[in-house]
């Protein structure tokens, strides 16, 4: 009977050990990613609510043409491309504007990059940054250039 629980005593000693080593890997890896983040680990207060924001105006290329509103702009902008301040500028100037943004470095949007634009509806694509003028789902205004942009806004 001693030797049973001699045993016991050695099998609950090593879980108790390795629980404890468990624990201490895990808070060393949750303190090595705050240090790494440079955030210390904070567990949310449940009496403060926290609101997460979803936004609308960055949309995917393939709902240029389903949108709800009536007649909106949507500016399409490749990465790096010298004439994103012009319609980023544009929008500031007139809050008036509806407008939405579509990103051509997103990978899901990789399908509408293209060496030439194609200004049709269906089989749309984007040499570069642009803007367009949607009315009621069809295509008004296709913008590439710099001249057109400032010609169209200045208007």
């Amino acid at each position: 009977m001693k030797d049973k629980l001699k045993y016991m005593d050695e099998e609950t000693k090593n879980f108790i050990i390795i629980t404890v080593l468990v624990i201490m890997l895990f808070s060393f890896f949750l303190w090595l990613t705050a240090l790494r983040l440079n955030k210390p680990f904070v567990i949310r207060n449940p009496n403060i609510s926290y609101s997460n924001e979803i936004q609308y105006k960055e949309i995917m290329a393939g709902s240029i043409f389903n949108l709800e509103k009536d007649k909106y702009y949507v500016f399409v902008l490749k990465d790096n491309h010298p004439y994103n301040y012009l319609f980023e500028s544009t929008v500031d100037q007139d809050e008036n504007i509806d407008y939405y943004t579509v990103r051509l470095d997103n990978p899901l949007n990789n399908g509408y990059f293209a060496e030439e634009s194609v200004k049709e509806k269906n089989g749309i694509k984007f040499s570069g940054s642009s803007v367009l003028l949607v009315e009621n789902g069809e295509l008004i205004e296709f913008i590439e250039t710099r001249e057109e942009l400032t010609e169209y806004f200045s208007k």
